[in-house]
């Protein structure tokens, strides 16, 4: 099984290549700008954006095979505010072995010592592999997302 930890700064070209494959994954391309600054954002203290690795050690130059992006935030309907799940990715030679599943129990743990009142997290209707474990582990509400891009 793999360890899950921090994020190290030792650990970009890993986290680049399942960054990569996890965009590729959705059909979607981000800048070289949001990628770095997404990258810079998990080092900066000041910036409540967090990201934890899943290292299986000897998988490539860092061992990494997933990781797992979530972020804390106040609420309007909560005294202590949320955590956001945003990002989870797992590589597809180690996916159906947990890693997912302690991937999300790491940030959990996370919320739980943060005190917040609840983590979420959202996929696409498609992904039914996701959804098998997010099921298992979560209660799927009523909500319907809906958004508006501003960046042009």
């Amino acid at each position: 099984m793999a360890k899950i930890r921090p994020i190290e700064k030792k650990d970009y070209n890993s986290w680049k290549t399942l960054w990569d494959a996890y965009l590729k994954f959705y059909n979607t391309e981000l800048s070289d700008e949001i990628t770095i600054l997404t990258w810079q954002r998990f080092f900066d203290d000041d910036f409540p954006m967090h990201c934890h690795v899943a290292d299986a050690n000897n998988f490539n130059e860092s061992g990494i095979i997933g990781f797992v992006t979530y972020v804390f935030h106040p609420s309007s309907w909560s005294t202590n505010g949320y955590c956001y799940l945003e990002d989870l990715f797992v590589d597809q030679d180690f996916r159906k072995n947990g890693t997912g599943r302690v991937l999300i129990n790491n940030v959990l743990k996370k919320a739980k010592v943060a005190n917040v009142d609840k983590v979420y997290w959202q996929t696409e209707s498609k992904n039914k592999t996701a959804q098998a474990l997010y099921y298992k582990i979560a209660n799927k509400t009523d909500f319907i997302q809906f958004s508006v891009e501003l960046v042009t």
